[in-house]
Parts: C-alpha cells; structure tokens; sequence
C-alpha cells in the first residue's frame, strides 16, 4: 500500500506520512527487474521423473514435478 499513499501524497503535494519512526526497510522491486526475470524463466514445464521414488525421494524431480520461480526476493 505504501507506494500508492506515497504516490497520492506527492500528486496532491501532500507531506508524506511515515510509519513505525522511521525505523524499517523497504526494498521496491524495479519494473524492468520484474521483467527480465520473467522473461528469464524457463519456458518449458517439468518433466516427469519416472525413477522417482517415495522412499528415496528427490525434491529436484518427482512424478508430478512444479518449480517455483520467485522473482520478486532479492
């Protein structure tokens, strides 16, 4: 929310408000960032492992394998 109350304050020359004294962190991902890493990830889905097995389970692959690409942490 902060960037839209930051982004009203200044449109309406307003004195910004600052929470918690002025005793945090924020880190704001830039757009182009967000877009090269989107169009960074891989374009194809995970292939099944028929190999995998239960008992020795591999959290690289499976039989039904998902990967999660997070672009936004730095």
């Amino acid at each position: 929310m902060s960037p839209f109350l930051f982004a009203d304050a200044i449109v309406r020359r307003k004195t910004l408000k600052v929470f918690n004294f002025v005793n945090h962190r924020r880190y704001f991902a830039c757009i182009d960032d967000i877009t090269e890493g989107v169009l960074g990830t891989p374009e194809h889905v995970e292939e099944p492992n028929p190999e995998w097995s239960g008992l020795k389970p591999d959290p690289g692959s499976g039989r039904a394998p998902w990967r999660v690409n997070n672009i936004g942490n730095r």
